[in-house]
This record gives C-alpha cells, sequence and structure tokens, in this order.
C-alpha cells in the first residue's frame, strides 16, 4: 500500500504569476504616481503665478508702477517644493517705459509658465531672456529693463534679495 500525503500549497508556476502580477500593478502605481505628483506640482506652480499677478498689481496701484527692485516688490510665498530646482526657476522682467511685466516660473515637472501683465503662457520654456522677450526686452538691468531671479540653480539657494520668496 502507497502512503501519498496531501500537500497544500502553491506551484512555482503560480507563484511566478502572482511575482509578475505584484510587479505590474507596482510599475502601473509608480507611473500613476508620478503623473499625479507632477500634475500636483504644475497646479501649485500655476497657482503662484496667478497671486504674484495680483500681488504685482497691487504693488502697481501702491506705487504707480511694477516694481523695479528686491525692496518694492510685494510678500507672497511661493510653493517651493513644486519647482524645479536643478536650475535656476523663478525669474522676473519688467519693462519700466511700458510698464509690463514677466514673471516666469518653472515646475519641478519641467512645465513652464510665464505670467504677464496681460496673461499667463503656459508649456513655455523657462529662462531670463524668454521670460523677458515675452514683453519685447532682453534679460539685463539698465535704464528701461529692470530684472531679478529668484533662485539660482548654481548656488542651490533662493535668493536672500527677494523677501517675497522666503
Amino acid at each position: 500500500m502507497t502512503n501519498k500525503q496531501a500537500t497544500n500549497g502553491f506551484t512555482i508556476v503560480e507563484l511566478i504569476i502572482v511575482i509578475i502580477i505584484i510587479a505590474i500593478l507596482t510599475a502601473v502605481t509608480a507611473v500613476t504616481y508620478s503623473r499625479v505628483t507632477a500634475k500636483s506640482n504644475d497646479s501649485a506652480v500655476a497657482a503662484d503665478a496667478t497671486n504674484a499677478a495680483r500681488a504685482l498689481e497691487m504693488a502697481k496701484v501702491d506705487l504707480g508702477r511694477y516694481p523695479e527692485n528686491n525692496a518694492e516688490m510685494p510678500k507672497f510665498k511661493f510653493s517651493k517644493k513644486a519647482y524645479d530646482l536643478k536650475q535656476n526657476n523663478v525669474y522676473y522682467c519688467v519693462d519700466k517705459a511700458n510698464q509690463t511685466y514677466a514673471l516666469g516660473l518653472r515646475s519641478k515637472s519641467g512645465k513652464g509658465y510665464i505670467q504677464t501683465s496681460t496673461g499667463l503662457i503656459e508649456g513655455v520654456g523657462i529662462s531670463g531672456a524668454a521670460t523677458c522677450t515675452t514683453i519685447g526686452k532682453t534679460w539685463v538691468n539698465d535704464a528701461t529693463t529692470a530684472v531679478m531671479q529668484g533662485y539660482s540653480g548654481s548656488t542651490g539657494l533662493w535668493s536672500t534679495g527677494w523677501s517675497w520668496t522666503s
């Protein structure tokens, strides 16, 4: 008489299938999380642009013009964790003669925004030159243009001169 023991458990094939399913679910979750995080950062930066525009318009009422230096900048907070910290990510350019401004912002996702005195431009490349070009200026401090940047990718620090980025 043969004694056969009943074995309870999973076969190797069943275990491999479960591992593959877990790996697929993990990959899908990681991609979804990445997209949600990127959209969240983009939304925060776009909201910062809108809030900055309001603050700059109020400063224009108080000063009779848009701010031209750090001391004149209105107080508002950036959602710093939403910004790209690998390179410069915030630029401000004002045309003193025509009283227009451009504020360039780069999200952690890499998406660029330029808030101007006439509206918000989304999905653009951000640099000092690109920001100033939207109002017909070049990135230079001179008699007709004032420029500032809020974050330096080379130092890894937000500008201490920009009290409004603290």
